[in-house]
């Protein structure tokens, strides 16, 4: 099985953001029910992306799919391409997402065409680093092939990493389950283990059963050795490499992070090494998607990176990666409780709450970083996946009346990775003195 996968998201406004992906996963001979098959699935998507400031993003768009056989005569030629619409909420340590999508599809080999519906949960739960836990749910029509019956596919995934150099998956799912009654069970296993000297042992199974077949089980054992054989450069030539790795534990790296310099990409290995062997000179950016590094992760350094090629040179460039901090900020106003006054040289200046403050700029910068969001109309705005460090906040009010002031309109925080913080904007009222001729008494 060959994957090939690539993701952009780009801010448009505040926390509207524009996403597209595209993927082709391509079998060169798989063992269907029937018969000897080579599937091809490409898929393509563009939407947009909705960040609320509780914690749940709403995303809609317009995806297209192609799945071909392209053994021989094909058994199978289907193109589905419709919207679809998906929310999800983080949690602590749970994430939940649903998707729910309708597509038009056109059956090549048959002639045919028809509209699908399928709707798909996903709940992920990660209580620590070295583990995740997964379960999901889809329900609907086939969304690429022209079969009218109703499906539903169940399983549930679950990821161990007992050792800093061992890691175990396992996924089992249960598909077919609806009115053809042709049920499929499919276990998977991946255990990967990392030596020294980057040696790499890795074991692959699975197995898979279906409506009167005993099953079919296959497994795949590699071990990589690098021999770094070392090749002269060109002089318009420069080769970058590096690393992505957890900055609490420098020896745990990422695997499968994309990255892109100019039109070039890499995906980082098990050990979280990647490299650019051949980029003409000039300055560039280091482009990661930091979608895959997991919720609530973020890099130490603010991406994209700038590099700067020269010929025959080789860079290395080590990318850490730690838990975000988040801020949440709420605006509130007040005003004099009842009685509040200056009399007879006795101070009373007591305010009650008198409700949110909404529309008020809350601004974060450092260095290299501003960024600046709007409290809502609950006066409230969260600001997640923070990279650690010292930030400078500044509360700035849309409009306020001369009675009005702001209690503090600045902060300087030092985030901790994985700390919440909590701000309150005041906004005040300004207490008066009055003169009375009469009595020749001050009142407030």
């Amino acid at each position: 099985m060959e994957f090939t996968r690539g993701s952009l998201s780009a801010p448009i406004v505040g926390s509207l953001r524009i996403q597209t992906s595209a993927s082709l996963d391509r079998s060169v001979l798989q063992i269907d029910r029937n018969d000897l098959l080579a599937p091809r699935l490409q898929r393509y998507s563009l939407g947009l992306l909705y960040g609320f400031n509780f914690g749940t993003d709403v995303r809609f768009g317009y995806e297209r799919q192609r799945r071909k056989d392209v053994a021989g005569t094909p058994d199978f030629d289907d193109i589905a391409e419709g919207p679809y619409l998906g929310v999800s909420h983080a949690f602590n340590k749970v994430s939940v997402r649903g998707t729910t999508r309708l597509l038009r599809v056109n059956d090549r080999v048959n002639s045919s065409t028809s509209t699908k519906a399928t709707f798909r949960l996903d709940t992920h739960f990660q209580p620590t680093k070295r583990q995740n836990y997964s379960i999901f749910f889809s329900q609907g029509q086939d969304g690429l092939t022209a079969s009218p019956n109703l499906e539903k596919t169940i399983g549930a995934a679950a990821g161990f990493q007992p050792r800093q150099n061992i890691r175990a998956d396992f996924r089992y799912e249960r598909t077919g389950l609806g009115e053809r009654n042709e049920e499929e069970d499919q276990w998977l296993a991946n255990i990967t283990c990392k030596m020294k000297g980057g040696h790499l042992l890795k074991l692959e199974a699975r197995h898979r059963v279906f409506a009167e077949v005993d099953g079919i089980t296959s497994i795949l054992m590699s071990y990589t050795v690098p021999f770094g054989i070392p090749i002269g450069l060109k002089d318009d030539i420069g080769v970058v490499t590096g690393r992505v790795f957890d900055d609490d534990d420098p020896s745990n790296g990422y695997s499968d992070i994309l990255l892109s310099i100019g039109g070039s990409t890499a995906v980082s290995g098990g050990n979280g090494k990647f490299i650019f062997p051949a980029l003409k000179t000039g300055k560039y950016y280091i482009w990661m998607d930091t979608s895959s590094l997991g919720f609530g992760r973020v890099t130490v350094r603010k991406t994209p990176i700038p590099i700067e090629i020269s010929g025959g040179s080789k860079q290395s460039i080590d990318i850490a990666v730690t838990t975000a901090a988040v801020l949440k900020v709420k605006a509130l106003k007040y005003r004099p409780a009842k009685g509040a006054a200056i009399l007879f040289g006795a101070t009373k200046k007591k305010t009650v709450e008198d409700g949110p403050v909404a529309n008020m700029f809350i601004t974060l910068k450092r260095e290299d970083q501003l960024i600046r969001r709007a409290t809502d109309n609950e006066g409230i705005v969260t600001f997640r996946n923070l990279r650690p460090g010292k930030w400078k906040i500044i509360a700035t009010p849309l409009k306020l009346t001369g009675l009005q002031y702001l209690e503090r309109s600045e902060w300087e925080i030092d985030f901790k990775p994985g700390v919440e913080q909590d701000i309150l904007v005041k906004v005040l009222p300004k207490f008066r003195k009055l003169i009375i001729l009469d009595d020749e008494e001050e009142e407030e």
